[in-house]
């Protein structure tokens, strides 16, 4: 289940990354989620702030932030990988778009080869 998490978080960060350049890899796919995000009406709060990094820009990341930790974000703007571990802890990554397959790749292997999930959907 765990990297069936990580495989959806990587298309959900491809999707992100093609929308922010004006490129929808599937836009039938950019639609139903799109369609699927409007249909609710419900607002949720944490109970603890997410301190977002100064190299992630708030539109990437409310875009792409999950409930669940720990969790990516890209953002295609300064060309930045964030790895959200908790509200607190994270790490960055200096990753260009024509990286960020190899680089979401790497982790998805790391997450399998250490029994772990490394990164959520």
């Amino acid at each position: 289940m765990a990297f069936a998490r990580i495989g959806l978080a990587a298309k959900r960060i491809r999707r992100a990354s093609h929308r922010s350049r004006g490129l929808v890899a599937d836009p039938s796919a950019a639609t139903i989620i799109e369609a699927d995000v409007e249909m609710h009406d419900t607002k949720i709060a944490r109970q603890s702030q997410v301190q977002v990094p100064a190299e992630i820009c708030l539109r990437c990341f409310n875009q792409q932030q999950q409930f669940a930790f720990p969790f990516l974000v890209y953002c295609a703007h300064n060309e930045m990988l964030a790895l959200f571990r908790s509200s607190h802890e994270y790490v960055t990554f200096v990753c260009a778009p024509e990286q960020l397959e190899n680089v979401l790749h790497t982790l998805q292997k790391e997450a399998r080869q250490s029994g772990s999930a490394a990164v959520r959907s």
